[in-house]
């Protein structure tokens, strides 16, 4: 009894790994490529433009921005997990890589 619920537990277990592998290679990738995640230490406002763009949506503190370029104006262009690019504030200490 125990060696067949061994076995029975080990195929089980074989198949849920080789269904998760097979899942992860055919699903799409959600970020885009590009650099570095990084990650915000408070609530941040993402915008479609630097300067004086329309909030788009809000990263909460802790969650991870992967950057695409760092802006002279002190706006970064990137985005949240999941959501579109778009610009926030990197010049005020909130961004961390």
């Amino acid at each position: 009894m125990i060696s067949i619920r061994r076995t029975a537990t080990l195929g089980l277990g074989a198949a849920l790994v080789g269904a998760s592998l097979t899942l992860s290679l055919a699903a799409p990738a959600q970020a885009s490529e590009g650099g570095p995640v990084c990650y915000v230490d408070r609530n941040t406002s993402v915008f479609d433009g630097p300067g004086s763009g329309r909030r788009v949506y809000t990263i909460q503190a802790g969650g991870g921005f992967r950057l695409h370029e760092i802006r002279s104006d002190g706006y970064a262009l990137g985005h949240g997990n999941g959501h579109t690019d778009g610009y926030i504030r990197w010049d005020d200490g909130r961004l961390w890589c």
